[in-house]
């Protein structure tokens, strides 16, 4: 009998060969761990991690009731960003003047909508 010259490819699960009577039979091979798997599950596990500590990092100082109902949220860089009476990111335009509920003048500095909205989607 002739020795067969088949390798068994390392990446595949499945493989077709054909046989010594010319018939095709569907192997099914396991695959080894190796150590590329291992570096690739150490590296998502470090991305998984890693994400997981940017969620508690929003950037905000303070956040201030207006009169009107309305919020604004003031971030550590100093700029603002504004949150309506039922919850939403709100445009408010940079220089604008805002009566807070305890009666101090706030003056609009930026406007971080983006940066609002996803605040009040990583908050409960």
């Amino acid at each position: 009998m002739r020795k067969s010259s088949w390798r068994r490819p390392s990446a595949s699960i499945l493989s077709l060969r054909l046989n010594e009577t010319n018939r095709t039979t569907l192997t099914v091979m396991t695959r080894s761990f190796t150590m590329k798997n291992a570096i690739l599950i150490a590296t998502l596990t470090g991305l998984v991690s890693t994400s997981a500590l940017a969620l508690g990092t929003t950037g905000l100082e303070k956040s201030v009731p207006l009169a009107d109902g309305q919020t604004v949220h003031i971030f550590e860089n100093g700029k603002m960003g504004m949150e309506g009476r039922y919850g939403q990111p709100v445009f408010m335009a940079s220089g604008a003047s805002m009566k807070a509920a305890d009666g101090r003048v706030i003056t609009m500095v930026g406007n971080e909508t983006a940066r609002v909205g996803s605040l009040l989607q990583t908050t409960p």
